[in-house]
């Protein structure tokens, strides 16, 4: 019988290898079921809005919940994991997610189908999302980027297979009983999170360890509101465009059937943009703040595509753009936050930036169901994403500037020091 040295041992050995592949396809597995849910809001968004006879911005209220209660609760889930463990926690939010999808099966109102559906689906989300990402930095060293970009493409994998397959599942099985489905799909979540077997303590093999203490200068700081605006905006977009383009294409008088296939093109377009960064990210002349803001503006230039070329001929155009847009932006912005903040503070970083763009899921989500409501279509909600991407992109420049401002002083008082030196 192996004893508890072996087996902390042979746990020790699964860094970069072995197990850690098995925990990488657990965290791939987590991301494509949590977008799929994401995703799949688009099509459920007319029978939940003809079933409950809800306006616009109440339905989209009901999307919005859902998936911003998986990015604002990301500070929340990481605090728990560090306390109970990833897997329990993992295991916690895969249970909560499916529940509250089967309970939404018989909604009557939509006053029980918002706490199931919204709420209780929506913490799941968020238990399990945050902790199912870290748990490949515990498994990889050496070879982490290569697994952080294999886990990345569980997102747009799940976003092609949402719309689709929840659409076949309603001609099956009506709405109410896609959700159900749903639910069982989710309880893979259980599954792949009892996979996330924690690793014992060890020093990495490769890499040197980082010993700063988090702490935000004032550069920093100055930096982190404009950012942290422009990521709001960043989400706000996504979310927007990923909730109406569905009922748009129906509106553009496109048969629902070819739209949830044509807006596959935009998760396809998107993952292209990712596979190209591998590549790109090597080239010496690569530049990640400047990329970040063309993404940005991409996104902008789409949604306004999509509000003034109003024809279907071009509907297919305008998603392949802002997948590209949203690819590349949601691919950097962790290395972004790295760039401009530094490795020491990336965490708290990345729970502000999480909290950003949950504020954006509840936020502009409801703004835009508004404008739907008040216009009679959702194509305003397009040029309400485009106004957004716009001013996204103009606070990046700012960051951009203040941090390359903050580098050369840095760099000319790092001088007059040495200048100075006896």
């Amino acid at each position: 019988m192996e004893s508890s040295t072996e087996r902390t041992e042979r746990q020790r050995t699964d860094v970069d290898r072995g197990w850690a592949w098995v925990v990488l396809a657990g965290s791939f597995l987590i991301k494509v079921i949590i977008m799929y849910n994401v995703s799949s809001f688009s099509v459920f968004y007319a029978y939940i809005a003809s079933e409950f006879g809800s306006s616009n911005s109440i339905t989209a209220g009901v999307g919005a919940v859902l998936s911003g209660l998986g990015l604002v609760l990301g500070p929340f889930s990481a605090c728990l994991a560090a306390v109970y463990g990833i897997r329990n926690i993992v295991i916690v939010g895969g249970c909560l997610t499916t529940l509250g999808l089967g309970l939404s099966y018989r909604s009557p109102t939509l006053l029980v189908f918002f706490p199931s559906y919204s709420l209780l689906a929506g913490m799941g989300m968020g238990l399990a999302f945050t902790p199912s990402v870290a748990i490949a930095g515990y498994y990889f060293d050496k070879q982490r980027p290569l697994a952080t970009v294999i886990a990345s493409f569980g997102v747009p994998i799940g976003g092609i297979l949402g719309p689709i397959v929840t659409l076949k599942l309603i001609e099956m099985y009506t709405w109410q009983g896609a959700l159900l489905v749903m639910g069982g799909l989710n309880l893979h979540i259980v599954f792949a999170g009892a996979l996330f077997r924690p690793l014992p303590a060890v020093k990495p093999k490769y890499g040197i360890q980082n010993k700063k203490a988090a702490n935000l200068t004032r550069d920093q700081i100055m930096k982190l509101v404009p950012h942290g605006a422009g990521i709001f905006c960043k989400f706000a977009v996504q979310n927007i465009v990923a909730a109406f383009v569905v009922e748009y294409g129906v509106e553009l008088g496109i048969e629902i059937s070819m739209v949830t296939k044509l807006v596959a093109i935009k998760e396809a377009s998107s993952t292209f943009m990712r596979i190209s960064l591998i590549i790109l990210s090597q080239m010496r002349w690569f530049n990640i703040l400047i990329a970040y803001n063309v993404g940005l503006i991409i996104l902008a230039i789409s949604c306004l595509s999509l509000f003034l070329l109003d024809a279907p001929m071009f509907f297919l155009v305008s998603l392949g753009l802002y997948g590209f847009g949203r690819g590349l932006t949601s691919a950097l912005l962790s290395a972004v936050n790295a760039e401009l903040y530094g490795v020491e503070n990336l965490l708290i970083v990345e729970g502000i930036s999480a909290c950003c763009g949950g504020c954006a899921n509840l936020i502009g989500l409801t703004a835009s169901g508004a404008l739907a409501d008040h216009f009679g279509s959702t194509r305003p909600a397009f040029l309400f994403s485009a106004f957004l991407g716009l001013t996204g992109a103009l606070l990046f420049a700012g960051v951009f500037v203040i941090h390359r401002r903050s580098r050369k002083d840095g760099a000319r008082n790092g001088l007059r020091e040495y200048q100075s030196a006896p």
